[in-house]
């Protein structure tokens, strides 16, 4: 297990005042290949600014700078509005009754 990393402070907890500020926030677990989005969420009267897009490509960017080839986005549901959003980035795998698919386009 990895320890865990505050990405908003560096190496200690946020406080009150960073968390009065804070309108999204993420668990992400560094793995060995990549980084994986546990769970995230965001301020529901603040959907419109696409907080979950911008917390993965803030994923797809510290991958990059810590040379990982992955970010593995974690649990979707087809159909579910508020997960909808996953299924724009692609290459992607997805699991299907015969087995993992990569999903292109």
């Amino acid at each position: 297990m990895s320890r865990p990393r505050w990405s908003s402070t560096g190496s200690a907890p946020p406080t009150p005042a960073d968390a009065a500020a804070t309108c999204c926030g993420r668990l992400t677990d560094v793995l060995g290949d990549g980084l994986s989005m546990v769970y995230s969420c965001y301020e529901p009267s603040a959907a419109d600014r696409s907080l979950g897009t911008l917390m993965i490509l803030d994923h797809i960017s510290r991958a990059r700078r810590m040379g990982l080839a992955y970010v593995y986005l974690g649990y979707w549901v087809r159909g579910s509005r508020k997960m909808d959003y996953k299924s724009r980035f692609l290459p992607q795998e997805r699991l299907m009754a015969e087995g993992w698919v990569r999903v292109e386009n």
